[in-house]
């Protein structure tokens, strides 16, 4: 059973408030792992928890889109107010790593990196991350959503990362 946060992020609404989207993403990002852009450019989702004023933690999150090939977007403001919203885009970092579920419904746990790391050809383009087993990827546009102790971890990433890390 995955651990992931107690909503899909595939519908950013049911966070509530910014304030709530930026806590739960912020446990489990890491530094520089993910941006947030807007109209004034790109901010750092841990800078953002830390500068943001009350108010602005607390405005609803009133819109949210996702597909399956772009990253998430979001709006928060006053519903039905489209001249004050302000509107989100995540970006993710083409050098993150971890530990995550490659697909959703998955049994087994695998380390993802991006293909540079890997030696040979990158079987994926730049926008996926690749198991170190190379048995699964995926895309760059989501977190790397802890999984639940209880899952198996891959053998092989463990191995190979065991190697990287000696």
């Amino acid at each position: 059973m995955s651990t992931r946060p107690p909503f899909t992020d595939r519908d950013l609404r049911q966070y509530g408030t910014f304030g709530a989207l930026l806590s739960q993403y912020a446990l489990h990002c890491r530094e520089g792992e993910v941006r947030l852009r807007d109209q004034d450019g790109e901010h750092d989702l841990h800078m953002l928890l830390r500068s943001s004023t009350r108010s602005e933690l607390a405005a609803a999150i009133v819109g949210s889109h996702w597909s399956s090939n772009q990253p998430a977007k979001f709006s928060i403001g006053e519903a039905g107010s489209p001249a004050g919203q302000r509107t989100f885009e995540f970006t993710w970092s083409s050098d993150r790593q971890g530990w995550s579920l490659g697909t959703y419904g998955e049994a087994t746990v695998h380390y993802f990196v991006p293909p540079y790391y890997l030696k040979g050809k990158p079987y994926r383009e730049e926008t996926y991350l690749s198991s170190l087993c190379r048995r699964t990827t995926v895309q760059n546009i989501d977190a790397l959503w802890p999984a639940s102790p209880t899952l198996p971890r891959c053998k092989l990433c463990q191995k190979k990362l065991d190697a990287i890390t000696a």
